[in-house]
């Protein structure tokens, strides 16, 4: 009796280490495909820099204020737009659940001698470093939203200079 309830026990946190493996892999993708969105926008963006060329050579009369006003809230808006997008793509503090160290993994892992306990620091650590990763995947994804949000604006804005 006592037998199947330890071997229950160590299926249940072998079980539950597997789901929190499944979470992290889950939310190191999420950082991967938030990373790409932003990359995706600053290479759209490169084409906000050929509209503003072609604009300026078609408009070479003189410059009245509010084109001028709006070239100067466009350029802020690209620049605010590819800060946003580097930042979504290079903050690099992921935390991981194993250091990537033989002593450690021998000492922590290979040379545990029970099972149970192995499992629950497992456990634990995939717990903490998802925990961890929360805040900076909210960070890079917000950094994308806005970079999202700020190409169509300036888009919209460049099509309104086109007016003038």
């Amino acid at each position: 009796m006592d037998e199947e309830k330890y071997l229950g026990s160590e299926l249940g946190y072998r079980l539950a280490v597997d789901e929190m493996q499944r979470l992290f892999n889950a939310q190191m993708a999420t950082i991967e495909n938030v990373k790409t969105n932003a990359q995706n926008i600053l290479g759209s963006a490169s084409l906000i820099v050929a509209l503003v060329g072609a604009l300026q050579i078609f408009n070479a009369g003189p410059r009245l204020l509010p084109y001028t006003i709006l070239v100067v809230i466009i350029s802020l808006l690209y620049i605010l737009m590819v800060i946003c997008c580097i930042g979504a793509m290079f903050l690099t503090n992921i935390a991981m659940p194993v250091k990537a160290n033989w002593d450690v993994l021998f000492e922590t892992y290979i040379n545990h001698p029970d099972n149970i306990a192995l499992y629950r620091q497992m456990l634990s650590q995939l717990l903490n470093v998802f925990e961890l990763n929360k805040p900076m995947i909210a960070r890079r994804s917000r950094l994308a939203n806005i970079a999202t949000v700020l190409l169509p604006i300036i888009v919209v804005l460049l099509f309104i200079l086109s007016l003038f």
